[in-house]
């Protein structure tokens, strides 16, 4: 089920533009997506309503594939998202033309999330 059709992560950088996701429930169908996704905890901060902590970045050519696999195998991010609260999907789609692994990267970098192995 879709939660939101944009929430604008804006890493705190002067050049990149915002980039607008899709917000899912766990329990959707996804689509077959070229991009870069985010499991997150959406929570209601009083200052911050619909605010998303993002647990694990990662970026894929199929996510409906890449979900799969997060759910069923050992090395999948899913339930390690869970142990931190992981309630959301977010999908940005990318143009197959585009750097998804660097926009990956990017947000890895600035968001630290805690179930991305640090390097």
């Amino acid at each position: 089920m879709l939660l939101f059709r944009e929430y604008i992560f804006q890493p705190e950088f002067a050049d990149p533009p915002p980039y607008a996701f899709s917000v899912f429930s766990p329990e959707s169908e996804f689509p077959k997506i070229n991009g870069v996704y985010i499991f997150g905890e959406l929570m209601d901060l009083p200052s911050r309503p619909n605010f998303i902590e993002p647990l694990y970045v990662g970026e894929t050519e199929d996510f409906s594939r890449r979900w799969q696999e997060h759910l069923n195998s050992p090395k999948g991010k899913w339930p390690c998202a869970k142990q931190y609260g992981g309630n959301c999907v977010c999908l940005l789609e990318v143009d197959p033309n585009h750097d998804r692994l660097g926009i990956q990267n990017l947000f890895i970098e600035v968001l630290d999330p805690p179930c991305n192995e640090r390097r």
